[in-house]
Parts: structure tokens; sequence; C-alpha cells
């Protein structure tokens, strides 16, 4: 993953699952449920 967020020149990647809690892989690399994925660009 951090080859790729290099490579595409990302400051950080989320990683979206069907689950139900947010928690961090790394410093840049967030895990996210796809709910809050979707609220969050409802409120955009």
């Amino acid at each position: 993953m951090h080859l790729a967020m290099t490579n595409l020149g990302l400051d950080e990647l989320w990683v979206v699952y069907p689950g139900k809690r947010v928690y961090a892989l790394d410093k840049k690399i967030i895990v996210r449920p796809l709910s809050d994925c979707i609220a969050r660009k409802k409120s955009t």
C-alpha cells in the first residue's frame, strides 16, 4: 500500500470494508466502513 501511495502521490489511503469500525493500519492508511464513506459523501 505504501508503494501505491507513493506511485499515485497520495497523502492518505482509505481501505473501505463492510464492517463497522474505523481504525488505522498505519499513520496514513485508514480502514473505514462503507457506511462511514457514504455518510461523509452526503455531508459534503
